[in-house]
């Protein structure tokens, strides 16, 4: 998926410019450990207080990798 975004959009694909979307703890975990910026919706089963904490913690995770952007929530 990543060589046809590339393809399609004439750019590379790297954690820098990269953002996940999810409305889990698990799409937030995936997307911060990844080193991407990550932006929690609450729609499904997480609430926004549980992502928000969640994003908060995950953070600070020594597995984090450095992002230009802290994590957010939409409620």
């Amino acid at each position: 998926m990543q060589k046809r975004a590339e393809a399609k959009h004439a750019t590379v694909v790297t954690r820098s410019n990269t953002v996940i979307i999810g409305d889990s703890l698990k799409d937030l975990r995936t997307g911060i450990e990844g080193g991407a910026s990550a932006f929690g919706v609450a729609s499904g089963k997480a609430t926004a207080a549980a992502l928000t904490q969640a994003s908060s913690d995950l953070s600070r995770s020594p597995w984090r990798r450095s992002t230009s952007r802290p994590p957010q929530t939409c409620r």
